[in-house]
This record gives structure tokens, sequence and C-alpha cells, in this order.
């Protein structure tokens, strides 16, 4: 509902106002319609001789008495309305006049219309109008009756058939103070950064108001609003750690008829450092019949909520996981399109992993890539094995750091990887030589020789060699106690005695120390080659 506006007209002081109007009733609106008039001054208003008047005709004001008390109420009806509709709703005190016609003006019109109080001596007294419709049966009411009557002061009645004759039942619609909208700056702030949060309040109502603004049940402060002014809080130097942190703004002022724009829940979304979680493991080229599939391991001190996360294939986040899960410190997760694993995450928009090689990008809630690898299938993994990560403090995207899973099941979902290596004992060192080597017994480089030096006085050893599928080839050592420096020897033979292929192979070394419990583990690629001519 829109009002219409006459800036040509100019009123009469009088403190005299039309007060409500029903044009649109259910079914035929005549002999029903009325327009409602209020003296709000302190004086008897003679209204003798005056009109009421549409855009297109007017009709005189008549009745038993035209002499309106203070704040009194005064109905025009049509000239052939029975008293019967609104019998039983307007009060005795009320005064009831009618137009010298049939109808008021020429009907009131539905959709669009305006109304004119012209006093005896041809001045408008008071005018409104409007050009959207009413639901059938409810009154158009102001709200403030000394106060203009522009578009903000009119709305529809709340009860059926109006309030003709007494108060209206918007009357206390006067003040009305709504959050709009709440943001921060930066829109994705780093870990720590200094954020400054703003709230933008509007005044919708008519009266000036001191509103208090609070955050968490916490008082802010207060504002003061004149009728339809905008304020902006700026709420400065806040900081926060990774991830999302809610806010409900709630704002409180006097009489303020509408709590529905009263409060606003705002979410500040703190991007994760890059490398705080890991792509882990991955599983490119499944079994037939079974599902691609991502691990990834938090690295960092704190639990975080996977929700709005993504695995991708291309650098453009979108839309990720929609449910709230968290994963601890140190702790893994498999996200995958199906629900394949007890412990799996499904991601609707997971992409499809191709077997010749892509990319896998992580990315957190806020978008920012935290994790970025591009496979190639020399790297390891394929035929229903898995792509193993075998340290998190090497670069995501050196092939050495990457390789076959090693596991009797191809794979190590939801568990520490069977290549993993936590750490690098500085005293701890493995040489292989010759590698490549040629065991094609010619007498030359036809034998690796594996020399190593452990940072245990003595240790139990577990030494095993592994094809580029993830399968056991020959045991060196079998859990065998050894001293802190040693040499092991192949010969490129297979448990069997059968001579293994030229390729690649992994040597997987565990040494846990006899009085510390400690472990020291490596892996290392071997090469076997044929003697070049």
């Amino acid at each position: 509902m829109l009002l219409l506006t006459f800036l040509s007209l100019v009123l009469n002081p009088l403190e005299i106002t039309i007060s409500e109007v029903m044009f649109d009733l259910a079914g035929t609106d005549s002999p029903n319609e009325f327009v409602e008039i209020h003296n709000f001054s302190d004086s008897t208003i003679d209204i003798s001789g005056w009109k009421i008047a549409d855009l297109m005709s007017e009709d005189n004001i008549v009745g038993d008495d035209l002499q309106i008390p203070p704040n009194c109420y005064a109905v025009i009806f049509e000239g052939d309305y029975d008293g019967v509709l609104y019998q039983d709703i307007i009060p005795e005190e009320a005064y009831i006049l009618y137009v010298d016609g049939l109808t008021i003006g020429n009907n009131l019109n539905n959709s669009a219309d305006s109304l004119f109080l012209i006093s005896n001596l041809g001045d408008t007294i008071s005018y409104m109008g409007w050009n959207s419709g009413n639901p059938d049966g409810f009154s158009l009411e102001k709200i403030v009756l000394d106060f203009p009557n522009i578009e903000i002061n009119w709305q529809t009645s709340i009860d059926s058939l109006g309030t003709p004759g007494f108060s209206n039942s918007i009357a206390g619609f006067a003040t009305d103070v709504g959050i709009d909208s709440v943001w921060n700056d930066p829109h994705f702030p780093s870990p720590n950064e200094a954020v400054t949060v703003f709230v933008s309040i509007t005044n919708v109502g008519l009266l000036d108001v001191i509103t208090n603004l609070s955050v968490n049940s916490e008082f802010l402060s207060s504002v003061n609003l004149t009728s339809l002014e905008n304020c902006i809080v700026e709420i400065p130097n806040n900081q926060f750690d990774s991830g999302n942190h809610d806010f409900q703004f709630i704002i409180q002022s006097q009489d303020d008829y509408n709590s529905d724009n009263n409060s606003l829940i705002h979410t500040i979304k703190v991007e994760y450092n890059y490398h705080d979680l890991l792509i882990n493991e991955i599983m490119y080229d499944p079994i037939s019949g079974n599902s691609e599939w991502v691990e990834i391991v938090n690295v960092s001190n704190e639990e975080i909520n996977l929700f709005g996360w993504m695995i991708s294939d291309n650098d453009n986040y979108e839309t990720g996981i929609l449910e709230s899960v968290k994963i601890s410190p140190y702790n893994f997760i498999v996200i995958s399109k199906d629900s394949l694993f007890e412990s799996s995450i499904f991601q609707e928009d997971f992409p499809t992993l191709n077997n010749s090689g892509d990319n896998v990008y992580l990315f957190d809630h806020t978008g920012k890539m935290i994790d970025h690898i591009y496979y190639e299938p020399s790297w390891g993994g394929g035929d229903g094995f898995s792509l193993e990560r075998i340290t998190h403090f090497l670069d995501s995207n050196n092939s050495e750091n990457w390789g076959t899973s090693v596991a009797i099941e191809g794979s190590t979902p939801n568990e520490q990887n069977s290549l993993f290596v936590e750490t690098i004992q500085v005293s701890g060192s493995l040489t292989l030589s010759p590698n490549p080597f040629s065991p094609d017994g010619d007498g030359f480089e036809d034998e690796l020789i594996i020399a190593y030096h452990l940072p245990f006085t003595t240790a139990v050893m577990k030494a095993d060699i592994y094809d580029v599928r993830g399968r056991k080839i020959i045991s060196l050592k079998e859990g065998e106690r050894v001293s802190m420096e040693g040499i092991l020897r192949w010969d490129g033979k297979m448990t069997t005695g059968e001579k293994c292929r030229v390729g690649q192979y992994l040597l997987v070394i565990e040494a846990v120390g006899s009085y510390s419990s400690e472990m020291w583990k490596t892996v290392e690629r071997i090469i076997l080659a044929k003697k070049l001519n």
C-alpha cells in the first residue's frame, strides 16, 4: 500500500483527520463503505457544510449532530447504509454521519483512490490515498492520528470489519525499530586478525526512539533514532580463532510493536591456517563396485568442524560438506560421495578422480585452500590400492612423500597410513647402494646394499620390500634384534626365489628401541633396472 501525495494542497490547521477507510468488503461493497474522522484537538469542531470527496465526485456530510467534541470519532456512512453490519461494533459515544448521496464519492475504488475532507470554506482539512488493495473486509487505519497522512502512517486493520468509531487496532504500531543486517570486515578474517563488525539499525516507525543494542545478552550501546533514520553501529578491534563464531544481536525499544525484526544471528567465519588439515590418503582407482574417496588428517591442535569444507578437483569452491562433523587433533576422516565407511562423510559434489592423474584440493568453510596435491599414477595407488602420504611434514606435492598402501586390505581408511613416518631422527640414517641396481648375474651391481644407522643402541627391526601395488615381496628382517649399525642385502628376488621384474619398489624399515620403546621408521624407493649396454 502506497499513499498518494498532492504537493499543491495547502491544509487548514484544524486538528481533525481522516483516521480510517473501509473501501473493500466481502461481496458487494455498497452500502457498507465508511470513512472515519477523528478530532484530536482540545476543542469542539463544527463540521456543518463540510464535504467528503474522492477523485471523481464530492458529497455533503449530513447528520443529527455535526458538533464533534475533542478526542471523539465520527463515522461517515453511505446514504443508504441500513445500520446492520456494524451495529455490534460501533460504540454509543461515536458520532454517526452520512453522505447526501447513495455512495461516498463515486464509490471508493478497491485498487486505488483518494479521499479529501473539505471544510465549508472549501479548504482541504485532511486527505489521504491508496494505490493497492486490502484484504476483503479489512479497513485501512491510521497509526498516529496527529501525524501526517504519509505511507508509513497507514496500515491494514488487524480486526475484521475494522474499528469504526473507536481507537484503531494498529494505534500502538507507532514504534518499530529493526536490525536490517550485520556484516564484518574483513569478510573472511585470518586467525587473530582485527575484525570490525557493523550493525545496521533502522527506525521504520513514526516516533523518535531510544533503542538498546546488545550481543549475546551483553549490552553494547544506546542509539537515538528519529523516524525513518538508519544508523550503523561499528564494533571494532575484535579477534577470533579459526572456525565459525555465532553472535545474536538484539535491540530493545520501548513500545516496539514488532518484535520479529529485533534480533539477528550473525556468523563470523574465520579462515584456518594453511595445512591445519592435510590430504592424507587417496583412493582414486577402487575395485569395481566401490567408490572413490579422500582421507584427511587434522594436524592442528584444535578440534575442527568440517561443515562447509570441501574436496574438489579444481580450484573453485562450491558447496562442500553439509553436515556438522568434528575432527579431533591427529584424527582421520574419509570424505566420499557415498557413505562407504562407518566414519565417512558424505559430500554430494565430491569430484570424479582420474586414474591418469588429477588435482585434489581441500578447501575450508570460507573457500580458502588448505591443502593441494596433483598426483600421478607413478606415485603409487591404483587397482584397488590407495595412494598414501608418508609424512605430514614434507610437501604435499613431493612425489617422494607418497606411495602405494602396503596394508593387506589395500588401504587404511580412518587409520594411520601403512607407510606413515612420524618423524626423521637426526641420528638415524640409511644409505642404499647402488640404487638403481641390476641383479642380472653379471657380477656388476647385482646386489643392493642397505647400510643403516639407528638412533638406538639396540633395537628390534622389521625391514620389508613391497611392489608398487602394495604387495609384500620379501622380508629382510622380521622383528629381529639388531645393533645400532648394520647392513642388509637384497638380491632382487622374492621370498619364493623368483626374480623381480624391472621397476620401482618400496623399502619400509621400522626399528623400536630396546630400552626407550621409541620408533624410527623410514620408507625408501628402490629402482630395479636392467644393465645399460
